[in-house]
């Protein structure tokens, strides 16, 4: 077992930027908590005579023990996640604001100076309207002391300026099991989860095509999955179709697949009980079976229904498919009904791979390292952009890695816009500029109506799950040479701290259900 906080090179791994985040001492307030007021008027301090939150005034909490703010200085962007500015990395707004030298235990108003009339001020007021804005603030120090540098961040913090407008479109709504079949494909075909097939024949509408000049083409398999998408310049975009994925290659808190052969053992008991992976495995959620039982075109909606088992027999449940092709765009929506005699589940969602070269990710939602449902605190809302060498965390047993979670929009990029020069993963936390990798038009772009996760990675989940050691997979280039792989989820469970401590918490848990994933591609 070899967990923790640091890689064996002292590397800090995401989880640290989580510790970084919660042991934070600094922190800061939109409004004044109630526990903050009643603290101070139990010390006999005078709390803020004005506690109500207010643009562009924060209340700033010093939590250090002995030591005041006068050395602390204070800076804050304005980041949009506006797809259509033209900023690459979201910042609309940037300044800086001079802190009280607050005394330990000591909560302070702050004007922060943001534009709020003039040119700059319409400026500002427009991007909230038109896109989700966050606030960041970052404490950092102003001079060096013998344990750091001047400028080392000593906290961060994101308060909400917006919220994303309703989406212009709706979801994709399907008719459930009762659609009527269409002769275009045979009902009854199988694929497999665990692979792809090639794009099948699709000739006009029935086939699920739609072209043209300037247009988007979509191809759907014979088995009935989206299979091929080509944009304006006719580059196929996709090397195997988008599949259901119930499955992830477990993490050592999901169980140790080093010491699976102690399972029955009484002694060795804590390694195989209560353990999730075990039940993804008895059930067999590495391999789905997926099963056309119907099609149906009317209104220009195309509209499929799956039968979902397992190649071991288990009954999953049903996956509810319908796309609408409009100019560029693909919208799509995913419902899967899955069974309530399955164990928890590690994902529901989507895999498939990209075509070759397209490998670098530019996107807003939670960043940049890895971020989970329940290890989200230290990942912050914002634009970001990686390489898929940065995007993958090489842990030292492989197992799933680098999921960016409550990600709004998504776009992918050739790599011949940014190449990278190194072989190596980064860890999951090194950021690229985002003019580098992000130059001209995305070759493809992922909206979803509700937040959804994504990963990035050269390798499959059946390469992570066989893999006994980082150093024995393929070198990166070299698996990224046939393509990435890409998950998109509607949920994924969370990683928990099983190796040595409690399970994941059940509001972070998967259980049988109906999930919807409501996405649009565009390119």
């Amino acid at each position: 077992i070899a967990d923790g906080l640091l890689f064996p090179d002292r590397g800090p791994k995401p989880a640290m930027a989580e510790c970084a985040h919660l042991f934070r001492p600094v922190r800061a307030y939109a409004s004044l908590p109630e526990s903050l007021r009643v603290r101070a008027v139990r010390n006999s301090s005078p709390p803020p005579a004005s506690s109500g939150a207010r643009l562009g005034r924060v209340f700033v909490e010093n939590r250090f023990d002995f030591s005041d703010l006068s050395g602390v200085s204070l800076s804050w962007t304005v980041v949009s996640g506006d797809r259509s500015r033209p900023e690459r990395d979201g910042i609309v707004a940037r300044g800086g604001a001079a802190l009280p030298p607050s005394s330990p235990g000591g909560v302070e108003a702050v004007e922060l100076g943001l534009p709020l009339s003039g040119e700059a001020g319409e400026a500002l007021r427009s991007a909230m309207r038109d896109g989700e804005c966050v606030l960041e603030l970052e404490f950092s120090l102003s001079r060096t002391l013998p344990w750091a540098e001047a400028g080392h961040v000593l906290a961060r913090e994101q308060l909400s300026l917006s919220e994303a407008p309703l989406a212009a479109r709706r979801p994709v709504r399907g008719k459930g099991a009762s659609a009527r079949a269409s002769g275009a494909v045979a009902s009854g075909a199988v694929a497999s989860g665990s692979g792809g097939s090639a794009p099948g024949p699709a000739g006009g509408p029935a086939g699920g095509q739609a072209g043209g000049e300037g247009l988007l083409e979509a191809r759907f398999s014979d088995e009935g999955f989206l299979a091929s998408l080509k944009g304006p310049s006719g580059a196929e975009l996709l090397a195997s179709p988008l599949l259901p994925c119930l499955f992830r290659a477990p993490t050592q808190n999901d169980g140790l697949k080093n010491f699976m052969s102690l399972r029955g053992q009484s002694d060795f008991a804590f390694y195989y009980t209560d353990k999730a992976m075990y039940g993804w495995l008895d059930a067999g959620l590495d391999r789905l079976v997926c099963s056309l039982e119907s099609r149906e075109e009317s209104g220009g909606v195309l509209r499929l229904v799956h039968g979902l088992s397992t190649a071991k027999g288990a009954k999953t449940g049903r996956l509810y498919q319908s796309f609408r092709i409009e100019g560029r765009r693909v919208e799509a929506d995913f419902v899967f009904d899955l069974d309530p005699g399955l164990p928890e589940l590690p994902r529901v969602g989507l895999r498939g791979r990209l075509a070759p070269g397209l490998e670098n990710a530019r996107w807003f939602g939670l960043g940049p390292h890895e971020a989970y449902s329940d290890r989200r605190a230290g990942a912050r809302l914002g634009v970001w952009s990686a390489y898929a060498a940065g995007l993958a965390v090489p842990y030292i047993v492989p197992q799933e890695n680098g999921n960016r979670h409550g990600t709004r929009w998504l776009e992918l990029y050739s790599a011949s816009d940014a190449a990278p020069s190194s072989d190596a993963a980064t860890r999951g936390v090194a950021p690229l500029a985002a003019a580098a990798a992000s130059r001209g038009a995305p070759a493809l772009a992922v909206e979803g109506v509700r937040p959804f996760d994504f990963s990035l990675s050269p390798y499959s989940d059946e390469e992570l799950w066989e893999g006994r050691h980082w150093d024995g997979l393929r070198p990166f280039r070299e698996a990224l040479k046939e393509g990435a792989w890409l998950h998109l989820d509607a949920a994924q469970r969370g990683v928990g701290t099983a190796t040595c401590g409690p399970d994941t918490l059940e509001r972070h848990r998967l259980r049988p259900g109906v999930y919807r994933l409501s996405l649009a591609f565009e390119a």
